[in-house]
């Protein structure tokens, strides 16, 4: 089990629970991050509200971005592996894959590069990859 912000009605902060969830296996094409950083900002509260471009399904996690280090790996998935340190910013809808947590799966450097992105850039921009991506980054000392 993982713990995962969550809400199951639009509204104010006060909607906001952390409940424990079941872990996410990464399917094909996806990683899953053991989170150590979040963003949070105007798109996760608009979100909450009900008044950003993609309505929640409840009950709902949400955040666009984080960064920690891979701790599964999906299948078809390069460029990754377990223990990189990477970084995630927006690229995909909030109800598809929420990052507020102390795990997310999200799309995998193998999905982008399939979807046109160029892999070596991704890897040479560190955590500051591409619009929208799991990118491999740097975060210290500490593994």
């Amino acid at each position: 089990m993982s713990r995962a912000v969550r809400f199951h009605e639009t509204g104010g902060s006060e909607v906001l629970r952390l409940e424990e969830v079941p872990e996410p296996a990464p399917g094909p094409g996806e990683d899953l991050i053991r989170t150590r950083a979040l963003g949070l900002n105007r798109a996760e509260s608009m979100f909450r509200l009900g008044e950003y471009g993609t309505d929640p399904v409840f009950p709902s996690g949400l955040g666009h971005e984080a960064a920690g280090v891979v701790g599964a790996v999906g299948t078809g998935v390069t460029g990754l592996r377990v223990g990189d340190a990477v970084s995630v910013v927006p690229s995909f809808t909030m109800t598809d894959y929420p990052v507020h947590g102390e795990t997310a799966h999200v799309l995998g450097l193998r999905s982008l590069q399939d979807a046109g992105h160029d892999g070596p850039a991704l890897r040479d921009l560190g955590p500051y990859g591409p619009g929208g991506h799991v990118t491999p980054g740097h975060m210290g000392d500490d593994p």
